[in-house]
């Protein structure tokens, strides 16, 4: 009689004290002795190494399974019922079931089974239930200790996230991997003065930076695929608390030991274990940045961008605006809820006030006219300007990648020293004179020239007038409400200006100005 050989032997097998007997050489010296003792003929030896007795996609298992059906021989002999396999299932479906279609026969010397015998069902039956008891208890305690180390801090990822690397001493703590964290350094401060997902994305791929699959693909030595950075892989870092030194993990799990289907944990659910490793951003930064992207922009193929989103409300019914096209040639107005039917005011006028609002509040320097805030906030309100003029001139290409980098560390220098001073201001009283003098600097700050062609003509020489975006906004603007007339009273970060909407119909709306320090 043709018989076939199955030996399997997993990593915890392996991993386990006096496990001698277990090894593969050793169930082969077993079987091929009792095989011989019974007279039997070997077809062949299916042997599996480093696999889980749960694991349905053993090749060998199936190769065999394969051969069973084509009836290559009449017997599978293992060494016990476990080394087939640990689940109940499987033993009803093959042992019970097609076996006996296949007419095949199933022996596990070790546990004195023999499918010929009578009357051996009920025990195979209560070792498949012990077995897949094993396998549940296995698992539980694999997740128990794995999410023990989580909440140790302890990073147990195959791969360190894009801008750090494992630790040469040990793979289990992330320190900054310097080129790759200039990157992400870079895609914070871009969200922060006005760039959306796409803009980076393009600058990056204009730019031939490395995508974060290819970084750690050339890292560990392996062939690089050339690929490109889409919006996905921009979301997913700038929404990443390992940037900020926090360590989040657990955000995906199995859903069973015996299904390999991945399950998304809500964000509640994640373990996040704080100052675990360098940061890359502050906290100040990263969360300047979620607050943007909570209130990102939406645009549909057949509107406009609709760039205050978010920012308009109603002073009297205190509900958010909406917006609706009004005629043929669909002009935009902003509308509050039906109860307030005269409250509306055109959705390119207002955005043309707001803008030249925030030139007034921040960009222009007025002469005769006091400075509004300190010389701390016009300082840091002057540089995010500088900001988001760098970031659209290297996007329309009127600046090279040479200008942006030089002007960027300049820009990047200066903030750092601005963020310097504002930890000295919350504690104490700051030098007025070093105020001055730095306010000064700043001031000086020369950009690189915004063209690098030669103009074709007098029109495209004319200075690119600013232009409104939704994370330029943000970055001022914390609320917008529209009334019928001015308010009475107005608090000390608001502003006020009455619009005329119509021949009969003027309307006041009043910006509530952020923070910029926060």
């Amino acid at each position: 009689m043709l018989c076939a050989v199955y030996c399997r032997l997993s990593k915890e097998d392996a991993q386990k004290q006096g496990v001698e007997s277990e090894s593969i050489a050793n169930q082969r010296a077993m079987l091929q002795g009792y095989a011989m003792a019974q007279g039997w003929q070997i077809y062949q030896e299916y042997i599996d190494s480093d696999y889980s007795g749960s694991d349905r996609t053993r090749p060998a298992f199936n190769e065999m399974l394969r051969d069973a059906k084509n009836h290559c021989f009449e017997i599978i002999l293992c060494k016990s019922q476990s080394r087939f396999t640990r689940e109940l299932e499987l033993v009803e479906k093959y042992i019970h079931h097609d076996f006996l279609l296949w007419n095949i026969r199933f022996v596990a010397p070790a546990d004195q089974i023999d499918t010929a015998a009578l009357g051996g069902k009920k025990a195979r039956q209560i070792n498949g239930l012990v077995n897949e008891w094993y396998l549940e208890d296995t698992s539980a305690n694999i997740r128990a200790i794995l999410d023990d180390k989580r909440k140790r801090g302890v990073f147990i990822g195959n791969t360190a996230p894009y801008g750090y690397l494992k630790q040469n001493n040990s793979n289990h703590t992330l320190t900054i991997d310097k080129p790759a964290a200039k990157i992400v350094k870079q895609m914070f401060t871009a969200f922060l003065n006005g760039a959306t997902y796409t803009d980076i994305a393009a600058l990056l791929n204009q730019m031939e930076v490395e995508t974060p699959a290819m970084h750690s693909a050339g890292l560990a030595g392996k062939p690089v695929k050339k690929g490109l950075w889409s919006v996905a892989a921009i979301s997913r870092i700038l929404s990443n608390e390992v940037y900020i030194g926090n360590l989040v993990q657990g955000k995906r799990r199995k859903a069973s030991y015996k299904d390999k289907k991945i399950l998304y944990v809500p964000s509640q659910s994640w373990i996040v274990v704080k100052n675990t490793h360098p940061s890359i951003v502050t906290q100040r930064e990263f969360e300047q940045v979620q607050h943007l992207r909570g209130n990102a922009t939406r645009k549909r193929a057949d509107k406009a961008a609709n760039v205050l989103s978010g920012f308009v409300y109603c002073g009297l019914c205190g509900h958010s605006v909406t917006r609706k096209a009004s005629g043929a040639k669909k002009v935009y107005y902003y509308l509050c809820c039906p109860a307030c039917k005269n409250m509306r005011i055109p959705q390119e006028k207002l955005e043309e006030l707001v803008l030249q609002q925030m030139q007034n509040h921040y960009f222009d320097a007025i002469p005769g006219k006091a400075p509004k805030g300190n010389a701390l906030e016009n300082s840091v309100l002057k540089l995010k300007a500088q900001f988001a003029l760098l970031y659209n001139d290297r996007l329309n290409g009127r600046i090279t990648t040479t200008q942006f980098e030089q002007a960027n560390c300049h820009l990047l220098h200066c903030q750092n020293a601005l963020e310097a001073l504002a930890q000295q201001q919350a504690s104490a009283q700051t030098n007025r004179e070093v105020l001055k003098a730095f306010e000064k600097k700043v001031g000086e700050i020369e950009l690189p020239p915004l063209q690098t062609k030669q103009p074709h003509n007098a029109q495209t020489q004319k200075k690119q007038p600013l232009c409104l975006t939704h994370r330029l906004l943000s970055n001022a603007v914390k609320k917008i409400t529209l009334y019928p007339s001015v308010p009475q009273t107005l608090q000390k970060n608001e502003s006020a200006q009455t619009v005329i909407c119509s021949k009969k119909r003027t309307l006041c709306f009043v910006i509530e100005w952020c923070n910029i320090l926060r």
